[in-house]
């Protein structure tokens, strides 16, 4: 391709430009380069090739220095050269190839990709005679199976020490070999095309990646020093499409009004026309907000850099109605028959014209007829004043904007009425069967009292006072508007006696002493609130609080269901494992297809004996901060 007409003096240049399959990489470099130095002021131009993980590259000029540096793409390691470790005896199976040496410019061909990593991209394990060392590199959108073809980025050693100390590698990649066979063809436009970051391995087989995920887990597990957990068989996903409760979209301006969603690992959104993991009505209700703002004057995505516009994401919450909807072979696509209602939330700057949004609200609700409400929150705008993401912790009522705020769900065959504040299962295809498994392991201990710790709006709590598993149950969590539906739902169906509902932060430690001054047992007998035999916690993906597990341990709860997934969830198993539980039951779900990351539900039972993972009693004394989860204690995983 000849390169572009130079660009104006004052705007930066960015420069796209794609390739045939087979064009090489030197050349794609040389094209890049030429087209830089029309940039005065310099500028970054991006190199792509056809297929849906080949490739990419970056090259920055310098118009100083009259310099081009490639600074890597696709294909990059690490941003920094990667250390080696021994390899382990048990696990010469995984290594991908072996070397005599690795040095700047080498071509390492025929390298296969062994597994994934926690952020789905495939693992290749190079051993290298010189260093003696095994060093693991990750690639986008590589599959387990897949011969790539790496070059050598860079090759650092100590200057020092020189050949005496291991070195540290940067692989890119170079080619691409032999496909995985489990590589299918991936059913969104988006995934291929944009680079889509809603999904991670869309082009891998349902049923491939179900076993590939386990693999992970257990290898997880082995690093986290629980190689005793006897894992279960992998519950899949009913449908590989169509799952999804809540779906986010940021709005944007290009071309008019647009809704989308950020490509991996890149700050520019790209537009998206049809979403294949949220129901067929989240899709209309997408559709027809996306008309409903481009129909609204003066309706603006809000600009970071200048602070124009008001409008930031849209977010659209489904519910299956009286559980009718059918679905094909598990992992398949598209179900025969859907019926779901929706409820959108529109995320705008504090300052957003109220009557603005309820014309645009209204015109959703006429557009759509899955729609049954319209809710509003102010919490988007400027990054330093809002929290992570746009999210809050849940401690903000919503402004309803039209309709009715609530979803109606069916929990244990009752209607429970859910609220947009709050956290709901992310797979509504798979939602009941975890509600039944916690119930399962509840009851198995069978309690008179439970405590359901982040309770969030208590769908666990409602699920197990509709099923009569326990006597009474103790909810806990700091969000109002959370607790307050849970309330509601409980005096709908003549629950409120059963259950005892506390707001509380449990991360706090102040917070925690209280709640074990409430206790009722001999050391306070003015207590009021009872004992667990059975304590439920779902603290989210980051884990449970330092101080909690702490709790936890002093309290000596009999059982203890936790939900979760990742390396928080194995963490926290390995510690109230190294405190004295024992694990006892252990439940994967894959409540996100197309991620690497499964969710489980993990039964605990107390056997006595272990001590504080720091070797101090709870409370803590001190300098236990927020930031540092855990202190003094052994690096997780193990060394």
């Amino acid at each position: 391709p000849s390169p572009p007409p130079a660009p104006s003096a004052n705007i930066p240049a960015v420069l796209v430009e794609h390739f045939p399959e087979a064009f090489p990489l030197v050349q794609m470099a040389s094209v890049a380069q030429a087209a830089l130095r029309h940039c005065p002021r310099g500028g970054v131009a991006q190199t792509s090739r056809g297929g849906p993980h080949l490739g990419r590259r970056w090259y920055y000029f310098n118009p100083v220095s009259k310099s081009q540096v490639d600074i890597g793409g696709d294909g990059s390691a690490s941003s920094a050269p990667i250390r080696g470790k021994a390899p382990d005896p048990d696990r010469f199976d995984e290594i991908s190839t072996v070397v005599n040496s690795l040095k700047v410019q080498q071509l390492v061909r025929g390298v296969r990709v062994s597994h994934l990593d926690d952020d789905g991209k495939g693992v290749v394990t190079v051993y290298c005679r010189r260093d003696r060392q095994l060093f693991s590199f990750s690639f986008d959108r590589a599959l387990p199976g897949e011969k790539l073809h790496l070059r050598v980025g860079e090759a650092k050693h100590d200057r020092f020490k020189g050949k005496k100390e291991p070195g540290r590698y940067r692989l890119l990649l170079e080619e691409r070999g032999a496909a995985s066979p489990d590589e299918v063809t991936p059913e969104c436009e988006h995934f291929s095309k944009d680079k889509c970051g809603g999904c991670t391995l869309q082009h891998m087989s349902y049923e491939a990646q179900l076993h590939q995920k386990r693999e992970l887990l257990l290898l997880r597990c082995r690093e986290f020093g629980l190689p005793g957990a006897v894992v279960e068989a992998s519950v899949g996903s009913p449908s590989a499409f169509r799952f999804h409760s809540r779906t986010e979209f940021k709005f944007f301006l290009r071309d008019g009004v647009q809704l989308g969603l950020h490509p991996a690992g890149s700050p520019v959104p790209i537009a998206v026309g049809l979403c294949h993991l949220h129901p067929s009505a989240s899709q209309r209700a997408f559709e027809a907000t996306l008309e409903a703002v481009r129909s609204e004057p003066g309706a603006l995505p809000f600009n970071e850099r200048t602070g124009t516009g008001y409008l930031c994401q849209a977010l659209f919450r489904a519910a299956t109605l009286r559980g009718e909807v059918g679905v094909g072979e598990p992992g398949g696509g598209t179900g025969a028959v859907e019926a779901h209602e929706l409820l959108v939330t529109l995320v705008t700057t504090p300052c957003a014209p109220v009557d603005a949004l309820r014309r645009i609200a209204d015109g959703i609700m006429r557009r759509c007829a899955d729609v049954v409400g319209v809710t509003w929150s102010p919490e988007g705008g400027e990054p330093a004043e809002r929290q992570p993401g746009w999210r809050s912790q849940g401690s903000v009522f919503q402004e309803l904007l039209a309709g009715r705020s609530r979803l109606v769900h069916l929990i244990a065959g009752l209607p429970f009425r859910s609220t947009p504040e709050a956290f709901f299962r992310p797979n509504l295809l798979l939602s009941d069967a975890i509600l039944q498994r916690v119930a399962a392991d509840v009851a198995f201990g069978r309690p008179k009292v439970v405590w359901d710790a982040f309770c969030g709006q208590g769908c666990l709590t409602f699920a197990l006072l509709a099923e009569r598993r326990c006597g009474h149950i103790v909810a806990l969590d700091r969000s109002g508007p959370s607790l307050a539906a849970l309330r509601d739902n409980l005096e709908e169906h003549g629950l409120a006696d059963q259950a005892s509902i506390i707001t509380a932060d449990l991360g706090s430690p102040v917070e925690l002493r209280l709640l074990r001054a409430r206790l009722l047992d001999d050391e306070f007998p003015g207590g009021d609130l009872p004992r667990p035999d059975v304590l439920i916690a779902d603290p989210g993906r980051n884990g449970m609080p330092k101080a909690f597990r702490r709790f936890v341990h002093e309290m000596q709860v009999p059982t203890v269901v936790y939900l979760g997934s990742g390396r928080a969830a194995l963490k926290d198993c390995a510690l109230l494992q190294k405190r004295g539980y024992e694990i006892e039951a252990f439940a994967p779900y894959d409540a996100y297809p197309h991620q690497a990351r499964l969710e489980v539900v993990v039964r605990l039972r107390w056997r006595g004996g272990g001590g504080d993972e720091e070797g101090e009693s709870w409370p803590p004394r001190g300098g236990d901060e927020a930031g540092e989860d855990d202190g003094a204690a052994p690096s997780w995983p193990p060394r």
